[in-house]
């Protein structure tokens, strides 16, 4: 088979004689390779290659020697150029239009929060992600294309651990103010308490431990996403959510304010999946009242505390929540933004069919959900009238996307 294209959740395409579509893993677009089916799954047909005849001229050396078996980049193997061609493609797909590039990612050494597995190989406590496609470790020390600080962190962490950690899995992110880390599974003896020296050793700031004997911490807790800290400062723990990398958030933040901008006046706003206040900020600066919900209570303490003036004034009202349940209905000229992760936003978006805001930002990193959720708006009566991009996730098809949507017309009949 000839693969003629990369899908949306990183698989090759290719069709058969028939016109069948086929997913094949592994693959470059131009490759001719030869393949086994192994039959269906939700409903379309899959394959494995077997041999490669043909190379694509856009095929490459993978940087990482353990790229074609771990599950954290799937496209090392695709030049870069093809990469972001693929990436526009399929988000051009889901918008409807093709959307305005923002810029893109460094293609290693980008990403500033990770969560690594350690698990005993052959008696020896190895650091590492999950294999492509199965829950086997694939041991690393370094990760290429982990930001500078958490580079090295895990061969540090299991060779730290290997006296007293039995399994366990690793949590870190990168801040303004270094490292904090959180070490949590299964002892097999006394753990060691967390220390200024284990911590110096480590390279971090801040030391979480947590086994099942409790929780022991040194340092700190918490640390401010980078580019945040000369205007409300954002603050993440070692398992926090952010956007992968500083260049890329700083990008998604400008596009998010070019959509807002052209939404003319607000009168108020509403955050869905609102996190520790990301883009909360763009909101009050545009809008007089901003109304925000997220599920993680850590996170809306978070938000307040950052944005702690506009909460005392009334300005921000951060409500811990369901993002799918949502019955505040929209006041004059409301924009609603929402940010979900991977698996999308489909409650929230039947519920904005019904409550019909006027305006609709929804941020996006998987075109594929986010293809499923603009159909739902677009039968809701919304239109995408303008679209940005950004690659914040190279070597995987994962990119960020910024549709803004306004309402056009009445909803079409179920």
């Amino acid at each position: 088979m000839t693969i003629d294209a990369l899908g949306g959740q990183g698989d090759g395409v290719a069709r058969l004689d028939s016109g069948e579509v086929v997913f094949v893993p592994d693959v470059a677009p131009g490759d001719r390779v030869r393949v086994q089916l192994t039959g269906k799954r939700k409903g379309v047909r899959r394959a494995v290659p077997r041999a490669l005849v043909t190379p694509s001229a856009d095929r490459v050396r993978p940087r990482c020697p353990v790229a074609q078996t771990c599950g954290g980049c799937q496209w090392q193997h695709v030049s870069l150029a093809r990469q972001h061609a693929e990436k526009l493609r399929n988000a051009t797909k889901a918008l409807g239009l093709a959307p305005t590039p923002m810029g893109a990612t460094p293609p290693f050494g980008w990403r500033r929060r990770t969560r690594f597995h350690l698990r005993r190989v052959d008696g020896v406590l190895r650091a590492g992600f999950m294999g492509s496609g199965s829950d086997e470790l694939v041991a690393v020390d370094t990760c290429p294309v982990l930001a500078p600080p958490l580079d090295s962190l895990p061969a540090k962490v299991a060779t730290w651990a290997a006296e007293w950690l039995k399994r366990g899995e690793a949590l870190a992110h990168v801040g303004a103010e270094g490292v904090v880390l959180r070490v949590q599974g299964v002892s097999r003896g006394k753990t060691p308490p967390p220390s200024a020296e284990v911590a110096a050793s480590l390279g971090v700031v801040g030391l979480q431990v947590e086994t099942q004997a409790g929780t022991q911490a040194w340092g700190q807790r918490e640390v401010t996403l980078s580019e945040t800290v000369d205007l409300h400062p954002v603050r993440v723990d070692a398992a926090g959510f952010s956007q992968a990398s500083a260049d890329a958030n700083v990008a998604i933040r400008a596009a998010v304010a070019a959509a807002i901008e052209r939404c003319g006046p607000l009168d108020t706003a509403t955050e869905l999946y609102a996190g520790s206040g990301n883009l909360t900020g763009l909101l009050l600066d545009a809008a007089p009242r901003v109304h925000t919900v997220e599920l993680s209570e850590a996170a809306v303490v978070r938000a307040r505390a950052a944005f702690g003036d506009a909460v005392a004034e009334g300005r921000l009202r951060a409500k811990v929540g369901d993002a799918g349940a949502v019955t505040r209905r929209p006041k004059g000229n409301e924009l609603w933004l929402l940010d979900p992760g991977r698996p999308g936003a489909k409650d929230a978006c039947h519920r904005i069919t019904k409550l019909r805001p006027p305006h609709v930002v929804y941020v996006s990193c998987a075109p594929d959900t986010l293809r499923r959720d603009l159909r739902t708006l677009r039968q809701g009566g919304y239109a995408v009238t303008a679209a940005w991009w950004v690659d914040t996730f190279p070597h995987t098809p994962h990119l960020e996307v910024v549709a803004l949507l306004s309402l056009a017309r009445q909803p079409t009949p179920a």
